[in-house]
C-alpha cells in the first residue's frame, strides 16, 4: 500500500511536470542569438556574396520604386563626403524603403535615436534594418569587408575588417550597408561596429524600439 501511494505521489509529479512545460511561455526571441546571412545584405560594396544596391535597384525592382531609390541613394553619396562612420536602425518594409528611410539620417535632420522611416504619409514600414557607414575606400577591391553581423537578444554588431588599398587605386567610393534583421520588439537596443582585427569596439549607438 505504501509502496502505491509513493508511485501515485511521483505520477502525480511527473504529470504536473509535463503540464508546467506545455502550459510555459515560449522563450523571448530576445534571449536567441541569430547571425545574419551576409547574402541578404545590401550595399555599396564590391565584396562578394553581398547584394549590391544598383543590382537590387535596376534589375529587381519595379522603376517607379526604384527610380525613387535611386534619388534617395544619390542624396546620401553627395552629402557624405565625410570619413566618419555611422550606425543606427530604420523600420522598412523593403530594401527601397530602407534607402529611402536612411536618408532622412544621412541628408536629413531626424535623430537616430528611435529607427527612422520613410518621410511620406504612408511609410511602408514592418522590418527593422541595420544601418551602417564605414568610410572610403577602393570601388573594386573591398577596402571594408564585412566578417559578421549578429544578435544577441538586444545587442546588434556589425563585425568588419579594413583592408589596405592599392597604392594606384582610386579611394573616393563610399561603403554603405542595409542589414534586413526582424522586426523587433520593442525595448532599448545597442548596435555597434566592431573591428574584428583589434577586437574593439569603434562606434556604439542605444536605439528606443516603440513599436
Amino acid at each position: 500500500m505504501q509502496r502505491l501511494k509513493h508511485e501515485s505521489v511521483f505520477v502525480m509529479a511527473l504529470v504536473f511536470l509535463l503540464v508546467s512545460s506545455v502550459l510555459a511561455e515560449p522563450p523571448d526571441e530576445n534571449d536567441t542569438t541569430v547571425t545574419i546571412s551576409l547574402s541578404s545584405i545590401v550595399t555599396t560594396s564590391p565584396q562578394k556574396g553581398m547584394l549590391h544596391v544598383r543590382e537590387l535597384l535596376d534589375q529587381q525592382t519595379p522603376d517607379r520604386i526604384a527610380k525613387s531609390a535611386h534619388g534617395y541613394l544619390t542624396q546620401i553619396l553627395q552629402a557624405n563626403k565625410g570619413g566618419a562612420s555611422n550606425v543606427f536602425l530604420v523600420d522598412a518594409g523593403n530594401a527601397p524603403s530602407a534607402i529611402a528611410a536612411s536618408s532622412n539620417v544621412f541628408v536629413g535632420p531626424w535623430t537616430a535615436n528611435t529607427p527612422a522611416y520613410e518621410n511620406t504619409p504612408d511609410p511602408n514600414r514592418g522590418l527593422h534594418w541595420l544601418v551602417a557607414y564605414l568610410g572610403w575606400g577602393d570601388p573594386h577591391a573591398a577596402t571594408w569587408g564585412i566578417d559578421e553581423v549578429r544578435r544577441e537578444g538586444n545587442l546588434i554588431t556589425l563585425r568588419y575588417r579594413k583592408k589596405p588599398s592599392p597604392e594606384d587605386s582610386d579611394v573616393d567610393h563610399r561603403y554603405f550597408f542595409w542589414v534586413p534583421l526582424t522586426k523587433l520588439s520593442p525595448g532599448s537596443y545597442e548596435v555597434k561596429l566592431e573591428d574584428a582585427d583589434s577586437h574593439t569596439t569603434t562606434l556604439m549607438r542605444r536605439v528606443e524600439v516603440s513599436r
